[in-house]
Formats: structure tokens, sequence, C-alpha cells
């Protein structure tokens, strides 16, 4: 089963081949090693990458389509409530 995310260019059954063909026979202690020097490579990567407020609009539209703000804080408030 194939999983896509976005920005994904191939499908997440590549890196399982990967895993597959270059790291599963690897010791643990290689393993580790490598998942850090992975992890720290990404961390410097985001650090380089600037993220403005404006990226962020828009960001998660999708969840919210079709709900009234309105209604919502309605149904919140009526769940505080029904807590009292």
């Amino acid at each position: 089963m194939a999983f896509y995310a976005p920005g994904m260019s191939k499908p997440a059954t590549d890196a399982e081949a990967i895993y597959d063909e270059h790291i599963a026979s690897l010791s643990q202690h290689t393993k580790l090693r490598l998942l850090t020097l992975i992890a720290a490579k990404l961390e410097t990567a985001a650090a380089r990458t600037p993220v403005r407020l404006q990226d962020l609009s828009g960001l998660g539209r999708d969840v919210w389509e079709g709900t009234s703000a309105d209604d919502y804080v309605r149904e919140l408030r009526g769940e505080w409530q029904a807590r009292e």
C-alpha cells in the first residue's frame, strides 16, 4: 500500500525498498547512527528554511470547510456547560 504525503514525489514504498535493500542488514548501532544523522540533517535544513506567517495562510482550510464558526462555538459552549 503506497502512502503519499504532500511534497512527496515517490510513494513511501520506495522508502521501504531502500530500507530493505540498504539498511535492514546494518547493525543496531549503525542504524541508530544513521537515524541520528538523518535527524540532524533534517533539523539543519529546517532551520535554514525560514517560515513566514503568510506561508501558513489557508493551512487546514479543508478541515473546517462546511463548518460554521458560530455553530462550532455554540457546540463548545454547550459541552462546557454540560461539564459543570
